[in-house]
């Protein structure tokens, strides 16, 4: 049998933003249409979670969490430039010269 750790609140709290921002990639990855980048992306995702799975220093947690807010931040931003300019020639293709 098992002993699990009970977790602090600030470290409970800690590990649902964690949670949190592990679900938000994933649904900022399905938006994405072309397969191939898609399975690279989860990839990479899960791969930067895995390297961290076992910190414990909540201070490195927290800048953790706050370089993948924005690393998610400027892949949403990404991805609303390439689809509204994506939108905008399909609406109206540029003018012919």
């Amino acid at each position: 049998m098992s002993i699990k750790k009970v977790l602090s609140l600030k470290q409970f709290m800690q590990r649902s933003d964690v949670i949190r921002l592990y679900r938000d990639c994933f649904l900022a990855i399905r938006h994405v249409d072309d397969p191939d980048y898609k399975v690279y992306l989860k990839d990479w995702v899960r791969d930067r979670f895995g390297y961290h799975t076992f910190e414990e220093d909540p201070s490195e947690i927290k800048v953790l969490l706050q370089q993948g807010r924005n690393e998610l931040g400027q892949f949403l931003q990404t991805m609303t430039c390439a689809t509204s300019t994506h939108r905008t020639f399909r609406s109206s293709p540029p003018p012919m010269s």
